[in-house]
């Protein structure tokens, strides 16, 4: 397997008035007709361990296929990740 080198993106301060940034969607972030819609619920956090006195809105989006029971994949680590060396 060949080693991956990672893409180094140069640092640019972002402009301090973005009120007229707008980023664009693309087609994946369109409704299409017989794709069954899903629902975004929006999440507060008010209470983090790592960052005392801040809070955070978040939305999550979960698909219409979404099944709480079902099994998958995902994993969740508790740990921090490290990269070989």
């Amino acid at each position: 397997m060949a080693t991956r080198v990672p893409t180094r993106v140069p640092y640019r301060p972002l402009p301090v008035d973005q009120t007229d940034v707008v980023y664009g969607h693309g087609p994946d972030s369109v409704r299409h007709d017989g794709v069954p819609q899903g629902q975004t619920v929006e999440l507060r956090i008010d209470d983090s361990a790592v960052y005392p006195g801040t809070s955070r809105t978040v939305w999550v989006h979960v698909p219409a296929a979404y099944d709480p029971d079902a099994r998958t994949n995902a994993t969740r680590s508790t740990t921090p990740s490290t990269t070989a060396t």
